[in-house]
């Protein structure tokens, strides 16, 4: 049976946050991250988000790490059909019929059904999901911050003109 006595840590985003997800994965090198970008059909059953998320943290146990940390936009909620919606609860929509994010608890969610699948595996673990959209934004720009939007804002001016 495998244990590990290090966390799991699953972090979310407000929003969909894929360039601050995709800021943070290239600065640090995460070991995963999920992005609603990442998915081409819709809806995406949980299932397959879930699945990922075991595969990640059965891939760092097989290269002898019982750490790691997980970054997850929390507008993947949005690419769930209605019906899984409806599980995570009374679901609050805004005046245009989307739905609101911040009312969601996708990662205490995801994060017990990983736990139950690692279980399935004799894995043991303990996944802890914390939400930081508002801390990161507060926090004043690293230069690898202020590089990516440069170039970000260089290769739109140079779409524009072509």
């Amino acid at each position: 049976r495998l244990s590990s006595d290090l966390f799991y840590y699953f972090f979310f985003f407000n929003d969909t946050a894929t360039p601050e997800i995709y800021t943070l994965s290239l600065h640090d090198a995460l070991p995963i991250s999920l992005i609603p970008e990442e998915f081409s059909t819709r809806p995406v059953p949980l299932a397959n988000m879930e699945a990922i998320l075991v595969g990640a943290v059965i891939k760092r146990l097989s290269m002898g790490r019982s750490d790691g940390v997980a970054v997850l936009a929390e507008g993947l909620a949005e690419l769930l059909d209605e019906r899984e919606l409806r599980e995570l609860g009374d679901v609050q929509r805004d005046q245009h019929g989307h739905v609101r994010l911040r009312e969601i608890n996708i990662g205490e969610m995801l994060a017990r059904r990983v736990l139950e699948r690692l279980k399935q595996f004799d894995i043991e673990t303990t996944i802890v999901a914390k939400n930081i959209g508002y801390e990161l934004r507060c926090a004043d720009p690293i230069p690898f911050d202020m590089e990516y939007t440069r170039d970000l804002g260089c290769c739109e001016i140079g779409r524009a003109h072509v």
